[in-house]
C-alpha cells in the first residue's frame, strides 16, 4: 500500500510540474469547501470593557502591536475574553469579523469531543480496538499491530498508522488505505502527529452512531453554544475528515475554548448546563503523551507547567485557553508554522501575561481604552501599527494635512500616472500552472488551475479592476490602489470571498512595479502579484506570483511522518534540491512574460525583423 501511494503521489506531482492537465489529477471529484455565505452565530459572548475584567487596556494595546510588528507573525485577528466577557477584538483589515474562517487541524479538537461524547454515551469504549468496529477490512494478512490500535491510541496520536495527507489525496477509500498501511511502531509506545487518526476517529462516530461528526454535534454541542452555520469538507465515502477541513466563526471558536475552560459546563438563561463529561475535560487537557512537538492529551495540546492548554491548527490557527488567568483567545493567521512553535503564539503568551493582571476589576482607564479603540480601528495584514499620538499630535498632523493638501493632490496624480501605464491593455501569455489561487489551496482543495492565459486592467473609481482569464473562464476582481476592495470569486466549484490591494513602488532601477496582494478572509494562505514593464519599449509585461505559506512547507510536514518508514518517498526529491526543487518553485512562484494584444481594430504586432532572420524566416 505504501509504495503504491508513493509511486502515485510521484505521478501526481510529475502532472503538475510538467503537464498542463487539470482533470483526473486525483482519482476522485474533491469535496468543494463550504461555501462562504453562511448564518452568523445565534448567540455572542458578553462585551466588557478591559479594566472591568482586570485587563490593562495599555498592555492589550502592545499586544496587538506586537503581533502587527512581528515579521513573521501574519495575523488575521485577536479575539481575547476574560470570565467569560470579551474584552478585545481586533481583525488587521481585510480580515474581519462575521467571516468563517478555515480551522485546518484545530478542528481535531472538535473531532476528539465527540468521541469523548460518544464514549459517554456507550456507542464504544476508550480501551476498544478500532478493527473491531471495521471487520469488513481485516483478513488473514491484517497486522498484530493494526488490530491493536485502540481510542485512546488515535486520540493521542500514538497509532503509528503511515497513511497520512498524501495518501488521502490519492486513494478513494481512506479506511482501507489505513488498514492497508504499515504501522511504524507498536501502538501507544511513541508519539507521531498524523491526521488521519483523527479521520478514522470520524468514520468510527459515523459508524457506531450512524451520524457524520455535524449531525452528531449539532444537538449536544453546536445548538447549546448557539454556533452559527458549521462548514466541515467530507472524504469520497461522505465522511467529515476530522482532521482538516472545517470552517468556523470565530466567535464560536471562542466559545468552544470557553466551555473547556469551564469544565464543559454552559451558563443558559435556565441555570448552568453540563454538555461534557468533568472527567472528559480534565483528561483531555491533561498532558497523556510527550513528543518532539510537544505535550498532547486527546486531540489538544497541554503544558503541564502552567496548566494551560490548545487547540492548534497549522498556519497559526489557535483557541489558547489559560485557566490560571481565567482568559481565552482564538488567534486567525497565515504564518509558515505547523504546531504552537510561531512568534505569533509566543507573542500571544507573553501580552496575555503582562495584561492580566487581576482578578478584581482595575480603576476605569479612559484614555486607555480610547487608545485601544484607535490602534484597533487601524490595524491592517502585513504592516506595523503606527506609533501612538497625543492629541496635540494628532490635531498638528491634521493642520499640516490640511496645509498640504495641493502637494498630497499632486502626489496622488503622480502615482495614479505611474499605474495608468498598467492599465488598458490586454496581455497574453504562454500556458501554465500560474493560477490565481494560491498553489497551497489548489492542492489542499483539489481545485487545479488551467493558468492565466490574459489579464487586463482597467480603471474603476477610485480603484482598478482586474481581469483574469484562465481556460476556466474569466475572473473580474475589484482592487482598491493604497486600500483594500472587497470581491467574489468563482474558481470552479468554488466560491472565496476575495480582498484586493495595490501598492505602486519602484525596482532598484526606479522602474515602476505594481504590487497587488490578494487576500481570501476564509483562508490562511494570500497571493501576490506583481507587474513590471520589460525594458526596451516592447510593451510586454513580467508577471510574478508568489504565495505565503508556502506549499513546501506543507510537503515537508507529510515528509516528516515519512522519514520514520524504510522506504524513501520519492516526494522528498522535490524540496531537496536540483532540477526538481527548481520546476517546484517555478510552480509555487512563477514569472511570466506576458504579450501585449492587439486592441480592436488595430493591426497585430509584426516580429522583429532581427529574430525572424535569427529563426530562418
Amino acid at each position: 500500500m505504501a509504495l503504491r501511494t508513493q509511486m502515485r503521489s510521484l505521478r501526481l506531482a510529475r502532472d503538475l510540474m510538467f503537464s498542463q492537465k487539470t482533470e483526473g489529477l486525483l482519482p476522485y471529484r474533491p469535496d468543494p469547501k463550504p461555501d462562504p455565505e453562511a448564518r452568523r452565530p445565534a448567540f455572542v459572548l458578553e462585551r466588557s470593557e478591559p479594566e472591568a475584567e482586570g485587563v490593562q487596556s495599555g498592555a492589550l494595546a502592545q499586544l496587538y502591536r506586537s503581533l502587527a510588528a512581528a515579521p513573521d507573525a501574519c495575523v488575521h485577528g485577536l479575539l481575547l475574553a476574560r470570565h467569560g466577557r470579551v474584552v478585545a477584538e481586533g481583525w488587521f483589515a481585510p480580515y474581519r469579523a462575521g467571516v468563517r474562517h478555515v480551522t485546518h487541524s484545530l478542528c481535531k479538537s472538535f473531532t476528539g469531543t465527540a468521541v469523548g461524547l460518544a464514549i459517554a454515551e456507550g456507542y464504544f469504549g476508550l480501551e476498544d480496538k478500532v478493527a473491531s468496529y471495521f471487520p469488513e477490512y481485516c483478513n488473514l494478512l491484517t497486522g498484530r499491530r493494526t488490530r491493536a490500535i485502540t481510542v485512546r491510541h488515535l486520540l493521542t496520536m500514538s497509532s503509528g498508522i503511515s497513511f497520512n495527507e498524501m495518501g488521502e489525496a490519492l486513494e478513494n477509500d481512506w479506511v482501507r488505505g489505513i488498514f492497508e498501511s504499515e504501522i511504524l511502531f507498536e501502538p501507544g509506545s511513541r508519539f507521531l502527529y498524523n491526521s488521519m487518526n483523527s479521520y478514522l476517529l470520524s468514520a468510527l462516530i459515523k459508524r457506531t452512531t450512524g451520524q457524520g461528526l455535524v449531525e452528531f454535534l449539532t444537538p449536544r454541542l453546536f445548538e447549546p453554544l448557539g454556533f452559527g452555520q458549521v462548514g466541515w469538507e467530507k472524504c469520497p465515502r461522505g465522511i467529515e475528515k476530522g482532521g482538516w477541513g472545517m470552517y468556523l466563526d470565530p466567535e464560536d471558536m471562542l466559545k468552544f475554548g470557553q466551555l473547556y475552560l469551564q469544565g464543559g459546563v454552559w451558563q443558559t438563561p435556565q441555570g448552568p448546563r453540563r454538555l461534557l463529561p468533568e472527567d472528559w475535560v480534565r483528561e483531555a487537557t491533561r498532558t497523556q503523551i510527550t513528543g518532539s512537538e510537544g505535550e498532547y492529551g486527546y486531540h489538544i495540546w497541554t503544558n503541564s507547567t502552567d496548566g494551560s492548554f490548545l487547540m492548534n491548527g497549522m498556519f497559526g490557527q489557535y483557541v489558547a485557553v489559560f485557566p490560571d488567568r481565567q482568559t481565552v483567545a482564538v488567534m486567525l493567521s497565515g504564518n509558515g508554522n505547523l504546531f504552537a512553535d510561531s512568534v505569533a503564539y509566543t507573542c500571544l503568551r507573553e501580552g496575555i501575561a503582562r495584561c492580566c493582571v487581576s482578578d478584581a476589576p482595575l480603576r476605569a482607564d479612559r484614555r486607555g481604552r480610547a487608545a485601544l479603540a484607535r490602534l484597533l480601528a487601524s490595524l491592517e495584514f502585513g504592516r506595523p501599527v503606527p506609533p501612538q499620538r497625543g492629541w496635540a499630535a494628532r490635531l498638528r498632523e491634521r493642520l499640516v494635512a490640511l496645509l498640504t493638501r495641493p502637494e498630497r493632490a499632486a502626489e496622488q496624480a503622480e502615482r495614479w500616472a505611474g499605474v495608468d501605464a498598467f492599465c488598458g491593455q490586454r496581455w497574453t501569455f504562454p500556458q501554465s500552472r500560474a493560477g490565481l489561487l494560491p498553489m497551497m489551496l489548489q492542492v489542499m482543495d483539489g481545485n487545479f488551475s488551467g493558468g492565466v492565459r490574459a489579464l487586463r486592467l482597467l480603471r474603476q473609481g477610485e480603484g482598478l479592476l482586474l481581469e483574469w482569464e484562465e481556460p476556466d473562464g474569466a475572473l473580474a476582481l475589484p482592487v482598491g490602489l493604497e486600500r483594500w476592495a472587497d470581491g467574489m470569486l468563482q474558481i470552479g466549484p468554488e466560491r472565496f470571498f476575495a480582498a484586493a490591494r495595490a501598492d505602486l513602488r519602484r525596482d532598484e532601477e526606479e522602474r515602476a512595479v505594481l504590487v497587488i496582494r490578494l487576500c481570501l478572509p476564509e483562508q490562511s494562505s494570500c497571493r501576490q502579484i506583481k507587474l513590471s514593464m520589460l525594458p526596451g519599449g516592447s510593451g510586454r509585461l513580467r508577471l510574478r506570483l508568489d504565495e505565503s505559506p508556502s506549499l513546501v512547507i506543507g510537503i515537508e510536514k507529510m515528509l516528516e511522518q515519512d522519514k520514520n518508514t524504510a522506504t524513501r518517498n520519492p516526494m522528498a526529491d522535490l524540496i531537496s534540491g536540483g532540477y526538481p526543487r527548481y520546476r517546484l518553485e517555478q510552480l509555487i512562484a512563477p514569472e511570466l512574460v506576458g504579450e501585449p494584444a492587439p486592441k480592436t481594430g488595430e493591426e497585430p504586432p509584426q516580429p522583429d525583423a532581427e529574430k525572424e532572420e535569427a529563426s530562418g524566416l
